[in-house]
C-alpha cells in the first residue's frame, strides 16, 4: 500500500515540475487548439537553442583560441576559421541552426490564431513569463514587429471566438 502511495506522491511531484517548468502556461491540453503546441514546440526550440549555448562554452575552454576564429557565419565567406577545429565549426552550425528554429517557433506564435480562449490566456501568460525570465522575442520581420503580431493576431482570434 505504501508503494502505490509513494508511486502517485511521485507522479504528482513530476506533474507539478513539468508544469513549473513549462511556466504553468499549459494547463490541460485541449485538442481542438493548436497554440498548446505551438508553446511545446518553442519550449522545446528554446531549451536545444540553450544547449548549443552551453556546448560551444564547453568547447571554448577546451579548443585553443586560434582553433575557434570563427563566431558568425559571414566569418566562413571572408575566410575566417577555415582551420578551425571541426567540433568548433559543428557547434556554430549546430547554433545557427538553433536560433533559426526558435526564431521560426517565435513567429509561429506571433502569427497564431488560437481556437479557444484557453488557448490565447496559455499564449498570453507563456509570452509573457517568456520576457519575465529575461529572455526577448525576435526582432522585426518586415514591416511589423513580434509583439504587434502578436497582438493583432490575438485580437483577431478573440474576435472570431466571440
Amino acid at each position: 500500500m505504501s508503494k502505490a502511495i509513494c508511486s502517485c506522491s511521485k507522479l504528482t511531484r513530476r506533474a507539478a515540475i513539468g508544469a513549473a517548468l513549462a511556466g504553468a502556461a499549459t494547463p490541460a491540453l485541449p485538442a481542438s487548439d493548436a497554440a498548446f503546441a505551438l508553446i511545446a514546440t518553442h519550449q522545446k526550440a528554446f531549451a536545444r537553442l540553450n544547449e548549443t549555448i552551453a556546448d560551444i562554452a564547453r568547447l571554448e575552454r577546451a579548443i585553443p583560441e586560434d582553433r575557434r576564429q570563427e563566431w558568425a557565419p559571414e566569418d566562413r565567406d571572408e575566410g575566417i576559421g577555415l582551420s578551425d577545429d571541426p567540433r568548433w565549426t559543428a557547434a556554430l552550425d549546430a547554433h545557427n541552426a538553433a536560433i533559426d528554429a526558435e526564431s521560426g517557433a517565435a513567429w509561429v506564435i506571433a502569427h497564431a490564431q488560437p481556437a479557444t480562449i484557453m488557448g490565447t490566456v496559455a499564449l498570453l501568460r507563456y509570452a509573457a513569463d517568456y520576457e519575465q525570465r529575461g529572455d526577448t522575442w525576435p526582432d522585426a520581420e518586415g514591416e511589423e514587429g513580434w509583439h504587434a503580431a502578436f497582438h493583432r493576431n490575438l485580437a483577431a482570434a478573440l474576435k472570431k471566438i466571440g
